[in-house]
Protein backbone atom coordinates (compact mmCIF):
# COMPACT_ATOMS: atom_id res chain seq x y z
CA UNK A 1 0.00 0.00 0.00
CA UNK A 2 1.04 3.43 -0.65
CA UNK A 3 2.15 5.40 2.24
CA UNK A 4 0.48 8.99 2.78
CA UNK A 5 4.39 10.01 3.26
CA UNK A 6 5.26 9.42 0.13
CA UNK A 7 2.66 12.19 -1.46
CA UNK A 8 4.10 15.28 -2.19
CA UNK A 9 1.71 17.53 -0.41
CA UNK A 10 3.92 15.15 2.89
CA UNK A 11 7.24 16.09 1.22
CA UNK A 12 9.88 16.15 3.70
CA UNK A 13 9.89 20.15 2.49
CA UNK A 14 6.75 20.93 4.42
CA UNK A 15 6.14 22.10 7.62
CA UNK A 16 6.76 19.93 10.80
CA UNK A 17 3.65 19.64 11.64
CA UNK A 18 2.36 18.13 8.32
CA UNK A 19 5.24 15.65 8.93
CA UNK A 20 4.07 14.40 11.99
CA UNK A 21 0.64 14.31 11.09
CA UNK A 22 1.84 11.83 8.47
CA UNK A 23 3.20 9.44 10.86
CA UNK A 24 -0.40 8.09 10.69
CA UNK A 25 -1.12 4.42 11.55
CA UNK A 26 -1.42 3.75 7.74
CA UNK A 27 2.24 4.13 7.18
CA UNK A 28 2.89 1.02 9.51
CA UNK A 29 0.26 -1.38 9.16
CA UNK A 30 1.22 -3.71 6.91
CA UNK A 31 -2.09 -3.71 4.59
CA UNK A 32 -3.35 -3.46 1.44
CA UNK A 33 -6.31 -2.04 -0.42
CA UNK A 34 -9.08 -4.25 -1.13
CA UNK A 35 -12.42 -3.59 -2.81
CA UNK A 36 -15.79 -4.78 -0.97
CA UNK A 37 -19.66 -4.35 -2.18
CA UNK A 38 -22.55 -5.05 -0.01
CA UNK A 39 -25.92 -5.09 0.02
CA UNK A 40 -26.14 -1.99 1.99
CA UNK A 41 -23.10 -0.06 0.86
CA UNK A 42 -21.96 0.61 -2.86
CA UNK A 43 -18.48 -0.08 -4.10
CA UNK A 44 -15.77 0.78 -1.28
CA UNK A 45 -12.04 0.24 -0.67
CA UNK A 46 -10.82 -1.39 2.83
CA UNK A 47 -7.09 -1.80 3.79
CA UNK A 48 -6.72 -5.40 4.60
CA UNK A 49 -3.62 -7.64 6.03
CA UNK A 50 -4.43 -11.53 5.92
CA UNK A 51 -4.07 -12.97 9.50
CA UNK A 52 -4.24 -8.88 11.31
CA UNK A 53 -6.23 -8.43 14.06
CA UNK A 54 -9.33 -6.21 14.05
CA UNK A 55 -7.05 -3.33 16.06
CA UNK A 56 -4.74 -3.52 13.27
CA UNK A 57 -7.39 -3.07 10.53
CA UNK A 58 -9.34 -0.27 12.36
CA UNK A 59 -5.88 1.41 12.38
CA UNK A 60 -4.88 1.09 8.72
CA UNK A 61 -8.43 2.46 8.12
CA UNK A 62 -8.57 5.28 10.03
CA UNK A 63 -4.84 6.04 9.14
CA UNK A 64 -5.71 6.12 5.45
CA UNK A 65 -8.76 8.24 6.33
CA UNK A 66 -6.88 10.59 8.27
CA UNK A 67 -4.45 10.46 5.69
CA UNK A 68 -6.65 11.48 2.68
CA UNK A 69 -8.32 14.53 5.06
CA UNK A 70 -4.87 15.97 4.97
CA UNK A 71 -3.63 15.19 1.35
CA UNK A 72 -6.87 16.44 -0.14
CA UNK A 73 -6.12 19.86 2.11
CA UNK A 74 -9.53 19.43 4.03
CA UNK A 75 -7.85 19.79 7.74
CA UNK A 76 -10.50 22.69 8.05
CA UNK A 77 -13.02 19.67 8.20
CA UNK A 78 -11.62 18.61 11.37
CA UNK A 79 -13.84 19.62 14.40
CA UNK A 80 -13.87 19.02 17.99
CA UNK A 81 -17.73 18.45 19.23
CA UNK A 82 -18.76 21.91 20.56
CA UNK A 83 -20.47 19.94 23.82
CA UNK A 84 -18.68 21.69 26.64
CA UNK A 85 -18.95 17.99 28.38
CA UNK A 86 -17.35 16.26 24.92
CA UNK A 87 -14.03 16.16 23.53
CA UNK A 88 -14.62 14.03 20.31
CA UNK A 89 -12.93 14.85 17.47
CA UNK A 90 -14.73 13.94 13.95
CA UNK A 91 -15.01 15.14 10.40
CA UNK A 92 -17.52 17.31 9.22
CA UNK A 93 -19.07 16.17 6.38
CA UNK A 94 -21.75 18.43 5.70
CA UNK A 95 -22.21 20.08 2.27
CA UNK A 96 -22.05 23.75 3.97
CA UNK A 97 -19.34 22.73 6.78
CA UNK A 98 -21.75 23.99 9.38
CA UNK A 99 -21.95 20.63 11.82
CA UNK A 100 -20.67 21.32 15.04
CA UNK A 101 -21.52 18.40 17.39
CA UNK A 102 -19.59 14.78 16.80
CA UNK A 103 -23.61 13.40 17.24
CA UNK A 104 -26.81 14.88 16.76
CA UNK A 105 -28.92 12.36 18.44
CA UNK A 106 -26.80 12.53 21.56
CA UNK A 107 -24.69 16.01 22.08
CA UNK A 108 -26.67 17.98 19.06
CA UNK A 109 -30.02 16.69 21.25
CA UNK A 110 -28.46 17.56 24.40
CA UNK A 111 -27.68 21.00 24.08
CA UNK A 112 -30.76 22.20 21.95
CA UNK A 113 -32.39 20.54 24.84
CA UNK A 114 -30.41 22.72 27.67
CA UNK A 115 -30.63 26.06 25.48
CA UNK A 116 -34.67 25.15 24.89
CA UNK A 117 -35.13 24.77 29.21
CA UNK A 118 -32.73 28.01 29.60
CA UNK A 119 -34.97 30.18 26.90
CA UNK A 120 -38.23 28.88 29.09
CA UNK A 121 -36.59 29.61 31.97
CA UNK A 122 -35.71 32.93 31.58
CA UNK A 123 -39.30 33.36 30.17
CA UNK A 124 -40.82 33.01 32.98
Amino acid sequence: MPCARSSTRCSPRRTSRRRSACSTPCCSAPASPRTSRSTTHPLHVHYFAPGSSVAEHLAADCGVALAHVLVENERDRLRTCAAPDCSHVFVDESRNRSRVYCDSRTCGNRMHVAAYRARRRDAS
